[in-house]
C-alpha cells in the first residue's frame, strides 16, 4: 500500500510505525493517513 501511494518503498522506521498504525486504526484510516500526507500530494501533483 506504502509503495503503491508514495511510488517508493517505506523506510524501516515507516514500514514499523504504518504497521502500529493499521493495527489500532485499521485499514480504512491507514489509507487516509496515506491520502491525505503531503508527500502523496506533491508526487502526485509532479505526473
Amino acid at each position: 500500500l506504502f509503495e503503491l501511494v508514495l511510488l517508493r518503498p517505506p523506510r524501516e522506521s515507516e514500514a514499523t510505525a504504518l504497521r502500529a498504525y493499521l493495527e489500532k486504526h485499521g485499514l480504512a484510516n491507514t489509507c487516509r493517513l496515506l491520502l491525505n500526507s503531503n508527500e502523496f500530494m506533491f508526487v502526485n501533483n509532479r505526473l
